[in-house]
């Protein structure tokens, strides 16, 4: 019986999808399936052959939504139906599991029906980044928000299908899946924080320059309110900060939330 499903969403990314595939190769508990979800992949034969496992499944889903950010939440749902493990990892095609996820945060789904959200680190060329180094960051705002990403997420099965039953994409329909869960999570009481680092969220400076230290381009800032968002949610405290209403302000103008229905 498959106790564990990594899912991994894999839309034109296969120059890092053989890294993110070996990283669950090498997991210590060796209990669990991984299912890759996509529309579009380069090379899709070549790395199916290279990684013809009984365990390893590729899922070809033709339907694709524009917005990516839906797109991403689709194909979960659906990978999410047909995955055969009670313990659900996600993971995006270009980040790494630490050896050792499965097999720690398995031992915690395993006696509670909840979300567990483990630290990450953020990584280009198995180097970290310091987002503080870059001088837009220095002058211009404050520190990223501290919040989520989509692969430091592992959840029980059934409480992501309810998850996915029950949302209502109204006053925050543009965010992300990761903030979504870990929101929705809060408030049923069943998001469960782990004071460890066991991802590697990865990216090039390249992309760096492209997402998140374009200060002029607008999903920098759409990630930046997710984060916000996140932790007004999940804070403890009254959450206010100049950083918030900078960011506010930015995102007011520049998005409006479309309408989407899984």
């Amino acid at each position: 019986m498959v106790e564990n499903t990594v899912i991994i969403t894999a839309e034109n990314k296969e120059k890092t999808i053989s890294r993110t595939i070996k990283s669950c190769i090498g997991q210590t508990n060796k209990n669990f399936e991984v299912i890759i979800a996509y529309s579009k992949l380069k090379n899709e034969n070549l790395i199916k052959q290279k990684f013809n496992l009984k365990n390893i499944f590729f899922y070809k889903i033709k339907k694709k939504l524009k917005n990516k950010v839906h797109d991403q939440i689709y194909k979960i749902n659906q990978l999410t139906k047909i995955s055969r493990g009670t313990n659900i990892f996600l993971l995006d095609g270009d980040d790494l599991f630490y050896k050792k996820k499965i097999e720690t945060i398995s031992k915690i789904l395993n006696l509670k029906n909840v979300m567990v959200l483990d630290g990450y680190q953020i990584t280009s060329n198995k180097k970290k980044i310091n987002y503080k180094d870059n001088i837009f960051f220095k002058k211009l705002i404050n520190d990223w928000p501290k919040g989520v990403c989509t692969s430091s997420i592992s959840i029980k099965k059934s409480l992501l299908l309810n998850f996915f039953s029950t949302i209502k994409f109204k006053r925050y329909n543009f965010l992300a899946i990761d903030i979504l869960l870990a929101i929705y999570c809060n408030q049923n009481n069943k998001l469960f924080k782990i004071n460890r680092s066991l991802t590697y969220k990865v990216n090039t400076i390249n992309s760096l320059d492209k997402g998140y230290v374009g200060l002029f381009n607008k999903y920098y800032w759409l990630r930046r309110m997710e984060q916000h968002i996140y932790n007004m949610h999940t804070k403890k405290k009254k959450y206010l900060s100049l950083d918030f209403l900078l960011t506010y302000i930015i995102y007011f103008f520049i998005k409006k939330p479309s309408k989407f229905n899984i």
